[in-house]
């Protein structure tokens, strides 16, 4: 994740995010968490922070979730577009998520 804080490239950092999200290391997502949300005084450019949630879906830890989930209110529509899709594909290959109550 330095290789991701020191490259300028944004075609290079797009690859390093769909890295981490195929490696799933719970330990990147406070650095693509970065790309991710929009900051006080900075906001990645709109192709990043899709990748960036992208990872963060492929990463899938709570808190990675909790990232995605907020992300259908993004200001940005395609952001939002993307997270709306990344949470439905999210429910679908979770076991139980929307299953009924057992009674």
């Amino acid at each position: 994740s330095g290789r991701l804080d020191a490259e300028e490239d944004q075609d290079v950092q797009i690859e390093i995010l769909r890295a981490l999200g195929q490696l799933g290391d719970p330990l990147a997502v406070p650095t693509i968490e970065k790309r991710a949300v929009p900051g006080f005084f900075k906001r990645s450019p709109t192709e990043l922070r899709i990748a960036a949630y992208r990872a963060l879906a492929a990463i899938r830890t709570p808190h990675a979730r909790k990232l995605v989930e907020a992300a259908q209110e993004d200001k940005e529509p395609e952001v939002k577009a993307v997270a709306r899709a990344l949470v439905g594909a999210d429910k679908k290959a979770t076991p139980g998520a929307t299953r009924p109550r057992e009674s």
